[in-house]
C-alpha cells in the first residue's frame, strides 16, 4: 500500500465510512493506478478521461458501478490530495431516468431443488437460513448463535444495512434444521464460522457456495448466472412472511376485524378500566367492518334482486 492510498484510508476512517466502502474505494484507486501505469500524484485530466471511457466502453460496466468509481476518485482528489478543482473533471455518467430492473423470481419448486442440491449440512443450513429469513450475505456472515431466539420464534439481525437492527420470523422448519446443524457443527460464537478460529465466514465464501451448487445442478434455475441476492427477492413475492410459501388453496390469514369479532367481548371485559369511549368506538367500528351491520341494501327495480353492499369501518365510525 502506497503512502497516498494509506492517507486516503485514514481520511475514510476519520469520516467513519463503512468498511465495505473503504475497501471498495481503495480497490478503485488501485485499479486506476494499474490502468494508467503512473504514480497517483502524477495522474491528471487525460488519465481520468481515458479511465472513465475504459470503464464504460471496454469493461462495459453499468452506470451505477461507474458512478461508484467516480465517487472514489472524487474522494481521492478532493479529500486526500486537496484538489477541489478536479471535481469538474470527474462528472457522473448520466443514467436513464425511471429505469428499474425487475428481480428474477424463482418458483417454490426451483428454490427447493436449489437448496436440496447442497452437498453438506453446512451449505444446506446456510441457504435455508438465507432464504427463509430473507438475509443479505453480510447479515448471514455476522449471524450469531445467540441471535436465534427459539422462545419468541424470531431471528435478531444486528447491524444490518445502514447499521439498523431488526427481527425476522423464525420458521419452524428452519429451527429444526438449525438444531440439527448445531448438534453436528457445535458453533460457539458465529452460527457459520469461517476457517479462522473465532471468525465468521466471508461473503466470498457464500458466493462461491451458491455458484458451486448452481454449477452442480444447472437445471435448477432458468438463468445461466445466479446471484446470491436472489434469495432476498423471494421472501416478499413467494412467502407469507413466516418463511413458508403461500398456498392458494389455503384460507387467507385472519384479519384484525376477524380477531376482534372473536375476542372483542372478552378483551373489553378484561380491560374496561382503562378503555375510553373513543377506544370502544374504534373497536366496535372495526368489528362491524365489511358486515351486514354497516351495509345497505341494493335492489333492482326491474327484477327485484336484492344484494347487501358492505361498508368499511370508516363509514361505520361516521354513521
Amino acid at each position: 500500500m502506497t503512502k497516498l492510498i494509506q492517507r486516503m484510508r485514514e481520511e475514510l476512517i476519520r469520516r467513519n465510512y463503512a468498511q465495505t466502502t473503504i475497501r471498495s474505494y481503495l480497490q478503485t484507486i488501485e485499479d486506476f493506478r494499474r490502468f494508467a501505469h503512473k504514480r497517483l500524484d502524477h495522474l491528471g485530466q487525460d488519465d481520468i478521461r481515458k479511465y472513465q471511457v475504459h470503464l464504460l466502453e471496454e469493461r462495459k460496466l453499468g452506470v451505477g458501478t461507474v458512478a461508484y468509481h467516480v465517487a472514489a476518485l472524487r474522494f481521492f482528489y478532493v479529500r486526500t490530495l486537496k484538489r477541489p478543482a478536479m471535481k469538474e473533471d470527474l462528472p457522473y455518467p448520466n443514467a436513464p431516468r425511471h429505469t428499474r430492473r425487475l428481480p428474477t423470481i424463482l418458483t417454490p419448486e426451483e428454490v427447493s431443488r436449489l437448496i436440496d442440491s447442497a452437498r453438506n449440512l453446512f451449505h444446506y443450513t446456510m441457504l435455508l437460513t438465507m432464504y427463509s429469513a430473507g438475509l443479505r450475505r453480510s447479515e448471514l456472515c455476522k449471524l450469531k448463535v445467540s441471535n436465534i431466539d427459539s422462545g419468541r420464534m424470531v431471528i435478531r439481525i444486528e447491524r444490518g444495512k445502514g447499521g439498523v437492527d431488526r427481527e425476522v420470523p423464525l420458521n419452524p422448519k428452519l429451527l429444526t434444521t438449525l438444531r440439527e446443524y448445531w448438534r453436528w457443527m457445535r458453533p460457539k460464537t458465529y452460527l457459520f464460522p469461517g476457517t479462522r478460529n473465532g471468525c465468521c465466514c466471508s461473503v466470498t465464501r457464500i458466493s462461491r457456495t451458491l455458484r458451486s451448487i448452481y454449477t452442480f445442478r444447472k437445471s435448477t434455475c432458468r438463468q445461466r448466472r445466479i446471484h446470491s441476492t436472489i434469495f432476498r427477492f423471494q421472501v416478499p413475492h413467494n412467502c407469507n412472511g413466516r418463511g413458508g410459501f403461500i398456498n392458494p388453496n389455503e384460507p387467507p390469514p385472519s384479519k384484525v376485524a376477524d380477531i376482534l369479532r372473536a375476542h372483542e367481548a372478552r378483551f373489553v371485559d378484561k380491560n374496561r378500566s382503562w378503555l375510553s369511549f373513543q377506544h370502544l368506538t374504534v373497536l366496535r367500528a372495526i368489528a362491524r367492518s365489511r358486515t351486514a351491520a354497516l351495509g345497505h341494501l341494493n335492489s333492482c327495480s326491474r327484477c327485484g334482486h336484492q344484494a347487501i353492499s358492505y361498508n368499511s369501518c370508516l363509514m361505520g365510525s361516521l354513521s
